[in-house]
């Protein structure tokens, strides 16, 4: 919930629970509709780019809780499986910005930034397409797939302007045997005004994992340029390489997947060197109800 203290040891310390997403969702024939407390759709590096710490960098421009609607829309074009979302939102700033535990305080519009404006004032394109699998599981399952997005952010108090950005992503698995397959994916992203601030910003994230059964070996580096008016740009790279064995579910106590996996990152931002070595066990837990 808060970011470790600099040369202080620390076990659960600042942890604490949070409402991420709350939302109303319907389909109606080719069309799903979303209300609520959502992540609005808009690249998918901060969510696929594989590693312990692959997503660390490209999170930051991830829209994430938002309050709004948003409306998408799958159709197909030749063999390629496409879908379209377009949402419009603002930053939440009710009780579910709070957290349990440790704190970390609600959002109110004298925070600024991006999006944290009165009323719906922001909105978010994306536009996706897969050859042989629906566009949201295009990385682990389909042929080949890209992204296209763009999303404009009402500035708040305090900022330097209204926040753009443009989007464009590309994925591909080639089979090189009948049990091994190489995942590929690169995204960059481009913003003016970035966060609501005076500088543009300029993202790139390039990946490769090796899936071998249940062991996946993965490498994957993003770099953050921010680009300030009249002085060198700021540049931060992250390098991720990690080994990962999933069990499925043979662990599992109600059908959930587990998977441990152990890495090492190298985070360079400006003139400091961070590195950092990790080990995850993780459980994704599925599951919905259909109403008739």
């Amino acid at each position: 919930m808060k970011d470790e203290e600099l040369g202080v040891n620390q076990y659960f310390h600042h942890v604490g629970t949070y409402v991420s997403e709350l939302n109303a969702q319907f389909h109606i024939g080719g069309i799903g509709l979303r209300v609520g407390k959502f992540h609005p759709a808009f690249g998918k590096a901060w969510d696929i780019t594989p590693g312990i710490h692959g997503t660390d960098l490209a999170g930051n421009y991830e829209l994430k809780e938002r309050v709004g609607a948003s409306v998408a829309y799958g159709f197909e074009t030749g063999s390629f499986h496409n879908e379209i979302e377009v949402a419009a939102f603002g930053v939440d700033r009710s009780s579910l910005s709070e957290s349990l535990f440790t704190n970390r305080g609600r959002h109110t519009l004298e925070d600024g930034g991006a999006g944290n404006s009165d009323g719906i004032s922001s909105v978010a394109l994306d536009f996706a397409g897969c050859l042989g699998a629906g566009a949201a599981g295009c990385y682990d399952e389909g042929t080949f797939g890209y992204r296209l997005g763009a999303r404009y952010q009402k500035g708040g108090e305090h900022s330097f302007g209204n926040e753009t950005g443009l989007l464009g992503g590309l994925n591909g698995n080639v089979a090189l045997g009948s049990e091994l397959t190489l995942k590929l994916f690169t995204e960059a992203a481009w913003f003016d005004n970035f966060g609501g601030g005076p500088d543009d910003a300029l993202f790139l994230t390039v990946s490769a994992a090796l899936q071998r059964e249940a062991m996946t070996y993965s490498i994957a580096y993003t770099q953050q340029r921010e680009q300030i008016t009249d002085e060198p740009d700021l540049v931060e790279h992250l390098f991720d390489a990690t080994v990962a064995y999933k069990f499925g579910q043979d662990l599992g106590l109600s059908n959930e997947s587990w998977q441990i996996a152990a890495g090492y990152a190298f985070d360079k931002h400006g003139d400091d060197n961070k590195h950092t070595f990790g080990i995850r066990l993780s459980a994704e837990f599925e599951g919905s109800h259909e109403f008739h």
